[in-house]
């Protein structure tokens, strides 16, 4: 009866996840969330395999394998075809990771009872870093968590064929997932297990990354692109730094951060198997000597689950360890030890899960998304479902997602740059563009990662005029405006005008620009209001002005603040010269509770960051300075 009622409790506890899960994916979908690209890759992805054209893509310019080998991938195929969402996705690997925590629940059943085993299991589901990487995009990797497991399993259990089985669909997952692979090698080395248990998966694990990386490079034409990683400053693929350096980069202090992030929510049991931690060895060295070193993006994304499995079974033993032999300290308290080491474990968990995972904080994003958000997102979603999957698209960060189920679509961003990933060499485009899909928000966005960016500086400068031509060359026009949803299309015929140009004499002196706004407005029957704001700089700049926008209640508490582009992005201040005026006209939707808006002119700068549905935002720097005097607008509701 009890082992059937921890099957029912961990089905129980899974359908909690799941649901969690999907609540926060579909709030993320429908607000233009999912703007961390891989989704939108994973749904081109599968869309074109489900049509015959396997690992087929166009948002980087060549097959998916170039990016990575995750033959696993394919298993998803036959569920997206059935129901062609990227919620399928999302729930696909969801899913993987709820079979993860069965098999976890089975492999701690051989060391622990049946209750403790069960505690386990639920531990890594709620584990806030096993939430991180369900709610931040779709990745393949996610899939191959079960197969950990299973090879765990093989591996106690002496069972060495079955073993060798689940390797190799670890490996056919992704291709560094032969780090993991090398890590059993290791720990069957250290374990003393003659010599085919670590033989045949370390020379097998390096032969397939080695002959997988090769592969990659030769599908992409420029070599694996990864190793970018370990030389961020160039956008120039491969190795630049000596070995020595990339080893030193070990002991930097946010890879200690990261590390002790891992083990002290499992009370850094762990430590107590420490042979078992061979899992996560060539991992942890690999992220550690990469260019940006460890820190949150791992900690908060998909790269974690190079690390749970390990750390999770490495914790299993440790607790079995410290339960059946605990140290003199824990054996003075007698019969209250056990207790108290289960009220520690689960309080941890508990305030871990609270503090560092998507449920408080997704609770707190939940209520700043703005009806700006949602109404943008419906548009574009209503807009991708009724555009024929033949016409080719151009869409940013927000909108690659729902427009990505078509053999031809293409991201703003590197059309922008006009660069491909991790490369110097051009991004190709179709010639025969039919739709370009962008919230004008995201040259705030491109600002914030790639102004002061050495290597991507040149192409940032240019990105502007960049989009202005693609424009002119496939006869793209104005076909619709949502706030600051842009819509372009060869049938454009939209009466708006996103900014005049006007000739003025020039300022003698003052600050950088100058604006000028009505002292009032309108809130039309729509929900929406129009901001005419004029702008004159006192001198040619290549810096990018921008406008900040903050609305208040009648209390006067900040209700909104938003960074809009002058000139929509398209007539950046970088392009203005001081005999003009450029008036942009803003449409654009209030808080509802708006009462009258501050305005001012920007150089935005900050950090992008992950909220609390790990989707990515802008974090601007505290006392940034003005660029232009602070304006008030009053809003007139009829």
């Amino acid at each position: 009866m009890g082992k059937h009622r921890n099957y029912l409790l961990l089905i129980i506890i899974s359908a909690v996840v799941l649901a969690w899960v999907m609540l926060i994916a579909n709030q993320k979908l429908n607000s233009g969330s999912y703007n961390a690209l891989d989704l939108g890759i994973y749904t081109q992805v599968a869309w074109n395999s489900a049509h015959g054209n396997l690992f087929g893509f166009s948002i980087h310019p060549h097959s998916y394998l170039g990016d990575h080998l995750e033959f696993s991938f394919l298993l998803a195929v036959p569920f997206f075809k059935a129901l062609p969402s990227p919620l399928t996705l999302i729930f696909l690997q969801a899913l993987a990771i709820c079979i993860g925590g069965f098999l976890l629940y089975k492999f701690a059943k051989r060391y622990l009872a049946e209750n403790l085993a069960l505690l386990w299991a639920s531990i890594f589901l709620l584990n806030p870093l096993t939430l991180n990487a369900l709610v931040f995009e779709f990745h393949a990797l996610l899939l191959a968590v079960p197969f950990v497991f299973l090879s765990a399993i093989a591996y106690q259990n002496k069972n060495f064929k079955l073993f060798c089985f689940w390797m190799l669909l670890i490996l056919l997952t992704r291709e560094d997932l032969s780090l993991i692979v090398a890590g059993f090698a290791l720990l069957a080395l250290l374990e003393k297990h003659s010599p085919k248990w670590w033989l045949l998966p370390g020379i097998i694990s390096a032969a397939w990354f080695l002959g997988a990386t090769y592969i990659t490079g030769q599908i992409n034409g420029e070599g694996y692109k990864f190793l970018g990683y370990f030389n961020p400053g160039s956008s120039e693929v491969g190795l630049t730094s000596s070995m020595f350096s990339n080893l030193l980069k070990i002991f930097r202090p946010q890879n200690l951060a990261v590390l002790l992030s891992l083990l002290l929510p499992v009370l850094a049991l762990p430590i107590l198997k420490w042979r078992w931690l061979a899992l996560i060895i060539f991992p942890f060295l690999g992220i550690s000597i990469a260019g940006y070193g460890a820190g949150d993006i791992i900690l908060q994304t998909h790269y974690v689950m190079f690390f749970l499995p390990g750390i999770f079974l490495a914790a299993v033993l440790g607790w079995q360890k410290l339960w059946i032999t605990p140290p003199k300290f824990i054996q003075n308290l007698g019969e209250h030890a056990r207790p108290l080491m289960l009220i520690i474990f689960i309080s941890v968990s508990v305030y871990s899960l609270l503090t560092f995972g998507p449920t408080l904080s997704a609770v707190k994003t939940n209520k700043k998304i703005s009806i700006a958000d949602t109404t943008k997102a419906q548009y574009a979603a209503n807009l991708a479902e009724n555009t024929p999957s033949s016409q080719t698209v151009i869409a940013g960060y927000n909108t690659l997602v729902p427009f990505a189920s078509r053999p031809q679509i293409y991201s703003f961003h590197y059309a922008f740059l006009g660069k491909r990933q991790y490369s110097n060499r051009p991004y190709p485009l179709s010639n025969d563009l039919n739709l370009i899909v962008i919230d004008s928000a995201e040259f705030i966005t491109l600002q914030a990662q790639y102004a002061e960016r050495e290597d991507r500086k040149v192409e940032y400068q240019s990105g502007y005029k960049r989009i202005g031509d693609l424009l002119v060359a496939n006869k793209l026009k104005l076909a619709g405006i949502e706030d600051s949803l842009l819509i372009f299309s060869k049938e454009g015929n939209s009466n708006f005008q996103l900014y005049q140009v006007e000739n003025a004499k020039t300022l003698d002196s003052g600050k950088p620009i100058q604006i000028k706004i009505p002292g009032a407005i309108n809130l039309d029957e729509t929900g929406y209001v129009e901001i005419p704001v004029a702008g004159q700089i006192t001198k040619t700049t290549i810096d990018n002005y921008q406008l900040e926008l903050k609305w208040f209640d009648n209390k006067n508490q900040n209700l909104e603040t938003r960074i809009l582009p002058l000139g929509y992005g398209l007539k950046p201040t970088s392009d203005w010269q001081t005999n003009e005026i450029i008036t942009t006209n803003f449409r654009i939707i209030p808080p509802q509770k708006a009462a009258y808006a501050k305005i001012r002119s920007i150089i935005p700068k900050g950090a992008i960051v992950l909220n609390g549905w790990r989707a990515a935002e802008i974090v601007l720097d505290k006392n940034i300075e003005s660029q232009s005097d602070e304006l008030q607008l009053v809003l007139n509701k009829n």
